[in-house]
């Protein structure tokens, strides 16, 4: 099977929304996963390149998301936070998962379509005051994912220690990351820096919890069914952490 050479991100980032180099990879991971093949639609850019198949007719659409060979432990805990979710509301169902083998390996996994849209696209035509709705309904749905028991859940550290450290470490990257963007001052990126300075995660009094940590416009789905307007979806579990 012909895959695309990737060393680099820089190598990877123009593969994430181009499904033309994946084309034979894209077929035989709908064979191998029993489904049917069909049109091929780009997502919405990030760290991994996803595409949606439509096969039409009756059957149901998926999501086909491969990981760069660069980010593999992300690929494992998605797996694993969607096996924890299943069954369970907004959760995307998982289809299936495995390695493109090649010259670099790439993990991947395949999930049932989520009815509806990403926010992002439905904003132009919700009616007013239906944003604050949904957020309401998000917040629940939020709380929901906090209160899911963790005990039997290995795939992620759950020990206090672990989170002050994770907190620690984005204390020390988030302001680098901000400068490489290039969107913010030079005098604003040093008041973000003084004030993230004097912040440091307190000793935690709750038991830890499943933390999203990615809800966008792009993970948030809404559908209309009869008139109204309802969440549908949370999908992109692959930045999630356990903490506080």
């Amino acid at each position: 099977m012909k895959l695309p050479g990737v060393t680099t991100w820089q190598d990877w980032s123009p593969l994430m929304t181009d499904p033309s180099p994946w084309e034979e990879a894209l077929h035989h991971i709908s064979e191998k996963t029993g489904l049917r093949f069909g049109d091929v639609e780009p997502g919405f850019p990030g760290n991994c390149a996803v595409f949606e198949i439509k096969p039409g007719g009756k059957d149901p659409g998926y999501f086909i998301k491969i990981f760069p060979p660069m980010d593999r432990s992300s690929f494992s805990k998605e797996v694993s936070i969607l096996e924890l979710l299943r069954g369970k509301p907004l959760a995307p169902v998982l289809l299936g998962q495995g390695t493109l083998r090649g010259e670099n390996d790439f993990p991947y996994l395949v999930t049932q379509t989520v009815p509806g849209h990403a926010i992002r696209d439905c904003r132009p035509v919700l009616p007013e005051g239906e944003a604050l709705k949904i957020a309401a309904r998000l917040g629940l749905a939020v709380r929901d994912l906090h209160a899911l028991p963790l005990k039997e859940f290995k795939a992620l550290p759950k020990d206090e220690k672990s989170w002050t450290l994770f907190i620690k470490k984005r204390k020390e990257d988030c302001v680098l990351e901000l400068s490489k963007d290039g969107l913010l001052s030079p005098s604003l990126l040093d008041q973000i820096h003084s004030v993230i300075g004097t912040v440091d995660p307190l000793p935690s009094r709750l038991p830890p919890r499943l933390l999203h940590a990615d809800i966008t416009e792009d993970h948030v789905y809404l559908d209309e069914v009869r008139g109204s307007w309802k969440l549908s979806g949370l999908i992109d579990f692959a930045d999630a952490e356990i903490g506080d």
